[in-house]
């Protein structure tokens, strides 16, 4: 039972690897970018440090229309 657990746990984190991975490579269309950036934010509960300062800004920063001073990235990085 244990195994097929972690068999079942370790197929879930690479199908959910894989689609992250879709995710990043896509193209940011022009003034989309801080939809992106909310998108991989976790804006659910709290599960440890605290980040809540960090969570109102980029939603400010989203909200006000702000554009980010460097553009994405469009290479995978390690």
């Amino acid at each position: 039972w244990d195994s097929f657990l972690f068999n079942a746990t370790r197929e879930s984190a690479k199908n959910a690897e894989k689609a992250l991975a879709r995710g990043s490579e896509g193209t940011v269309e022009d003034g989309n970018e801080w939809e992106r950036v909310a998108e991989l934010c976790d804006f659910g509960p709290r599960r440890g440090r605290d980040v809540a300062r960090l969570r109102s800004i980029v939603l400010q920063l989203k909200q006000s229309g702000v554009r980010p001073k460097h553009p994405p990235r469009t290479t995978k990085v390690a």
